[in-house]
């Protein structure tokens, strides 16, 4: 009993000194890996997934999310209207509002500059049940899109 009570303590006291490698400038305990955009009317809900240090993930695990909100509210920034709806340990959630301009059913999104590099962006449409796959983008394309047939 006593050893497990000794190992936790020394778990916590070993979580708690590396929370400075958290707070790095260059955030290399997070790759954001790829993104997806689902444009509904004006509004869009991105999707951001990535892959977290393993040191990171126990952290997480033990103490919440809070060590990756400001990676997450840096990408969010690129966006003048937008909330963050959930952070979990594999993604985070955004919904963006008036994301597009809209124009008698049609849609145009103007192209957003990223803080980041994504390997894959998905973007679905209201019309297509497929997305569109973008590879390598610090950008959200230029899209234009009408909203889905009732």
């Amino acid at each position: 009993m006593n050893l497990k009570l000794i190992l936790v303590l020394i778990l916590m006291v070993a979580l708690v000194l590396s929370t400075p490698l958290f707070q790095r400038d260059d955030a290399s305990y997070i790759e954001f890996t790829s993104a997806s955009i689902r444009f509904n009317g004006t509004d869009a809900t991105i999707t951001i997934h990535y892959d977290l240090a393993p040191t990171v993930k126990a952290y997480i695990f033990a103490f919440g999310t809070g060590s990756i909100e400001s990676n997450i509210e840096n990408i969010s920034s690129s966006f003048e209207d937008y909330k963050i709806v959930r952070i979990k340990p594999e993604y985070a959630e955004i919904l963006v509002k008036n994301a597009s301009i809209e124009s008698k059913g049609y849609y145009l999104h103007h192209e957003i500059e990223l803080p980041t590099r994504f390997r894959v962006l998905e973007v679905y449409t209201p019309e297509k049940s497929s997305p569109r796959n973008y590879y390598n983008m610090n950008t959200t394309p230029n899209i234009f899109y009408q909203s889905a047939q009732p």
